[in-house]
């Protein structure tokens, strides 16, 4: 079954409308005008140039490496995606950056948020205020990082995400919260912030850390505790094959690694935390909880394996869907992506618990499948239904 998918990719594409590729630099130079003048399903390429924050409105393609970034400092600035219902926004190596200069000294963040059904496929959000991305809907970031403060001086914390509603799922990716800052003035800091904020709807994380952000001492001024790296305040959150740690802090009393006040779920989960609980809240060890990676990006003549982690000895299913949006079913205890009528089998199996399947895809090398986005579940059946990973969303490139 090695090839099973390629000539399905093959015949989605030959029938899917046209696509009119802009690629950025002479003459299109205006991100701005290019998405006025895109139409949904277009491909941008950013051709390693840097722009400034956007607003997008149409579910396009965005191919980097690319960097977008403010132009002017003090202030803040953001980047947004909202993207229509049966549209979907795909980006690629892009880089979301701050304006910094002089170590910090002179500081724009950039934040982002999105919603509608958004894939970040190997994307970078680097420091934004008050957090570096909210999304709602269905976003999926694959191999992402969420950055933090490098500098530890700048004027308030920067880092880390936050979930609203709707579905988020992370797999491979890395969170770092935002580090306690000073002000001269009391209480003399502003508290750090967690990797990871679920306000509500749910949040899936296979083989992601979150790092909370760090304390501080102030020396005279006293101390500021570190965040916990994954704070969940509203919705559920599931995390597989994940590490979460507490920021660090300068005094005895370190937060919990995880702090739940809703419906939270663990599975093979590493939970850190330096001198405080490991977690608090509603936390449950959930071993059946099924995990998802993917170990190199879908390019065209390239071989990619994704490997499901199993959460017991019961049938275990890797499927690929089409379509970006999250869905439910009563048998399904865990949100799903793309409609059931659309998935393709990889991998039927009967592992043990705790041991990795993989599936392996030769991406067929066909032009036509560049910008194609492809997503991905296990799935495990369970006494009561049937267990969903993460859903590894990722962009033929």
């Amino acid at each position: 079954m090695r090839h099973a998918l390629a000539p399905v990719l093959l015949a989605l594409a030959a029938a899917a409308p046209a696509q009119t590729v802009f690629d950025m630099g002479a003459p299109w130079t205006d991100l701005a005008a290019v998405f006025t003048a895109a139409a949904p399903g277009d491909i941008v390429r950013l051709n390693g140039l840097t722009f400034p924050p956007f607003a997008l409105s149409k579910g396009l393609t965005i191919v980097g490496p690319g960097t977008i970034q403010p132009t002017s400092f003090p202030g803040t600035a953001q980047s947004t995606l909202t993207i229509p219902a049966g549209q979907y926004a795909r980006l690629v190596d892009v880089e979301f950056a701050p304006l910094v200069v002089a170590f910090g000294l002179g500081f724009t963040p950039h934040s982002v948020v999105a919603d509608g059904s958004i894939t970040f496929d190997r994307c970078r959000f680097r420091q934004g205020q008050p957090c570096n991305l909210t999304t709602s809907g269905s976003v999926l970031l694959n191999r992402c990082q969420v950055l933090g403060d490098p500098f530890n001086s700048l004027p308030q914390p920067v880092g880390g995400m936050q979930v609203q509603s709707g579905l988020c799922s992370l797999v491979d990716c890395d969170v770092d919260g935002g580090n306690s800052v000073f002000q001269p003035a009391p209480p003399y800091s502003i508290a750090s912030t967690p990797a990871l904020r679920v306000n509500g709807g749910t949040a899936l994380a296979s083989r992601t850390s979150f790092d909370g952000g760090a304390g501080r001492s102030l020396g005279v001024f006293g101390v500021s505790a570190g965040s916990s790296g994954v704070v969940v305040t509203a919705g559920s959150c599931s995390l597989a094959d994940c590490t979460v740690t507490a920021g660090n802090s300068p005094s005895a009393i370190s937060p919990p690694s995880l702090a739940a006040s809703a419906t939270t779920f663990v599975a093979r989960t590493t939970l850190a935390a330096a001198t405080g609980p490991a977690s608090s809240g509603p936390v449950q060890q959930e071993p059946e909880l099924v995990g998802l990676g993917l170990d190199l990006p879908l390019q065209l003549g390239q071989t990619s394996t994704f490997t499901a982690i199993a959460g017991s000895t019961n049938l275990l299913a890797i499927l690929a869907g089409f379509d970006g949006d999250a869905y439910t079913n009563p048998v399904v205890l865990d949100p799903f992506v793309g409609s059931p009528a659309q998935h393709v089998l990889l991998t039927l199996d009967l592992p043990t618990a705790g041991s990795s399947v993989p599936r392996a895809i030769l991406v067929p090398n066909a032009s036509t499948l560049v910008g194609f986005g492809l997503y991905v579940q296990a799935f495990q059946l369970v006494a009561n239904g049937l267990r969903a990973s993460a859903a590894v969303g990722c962009v033929v490139r």
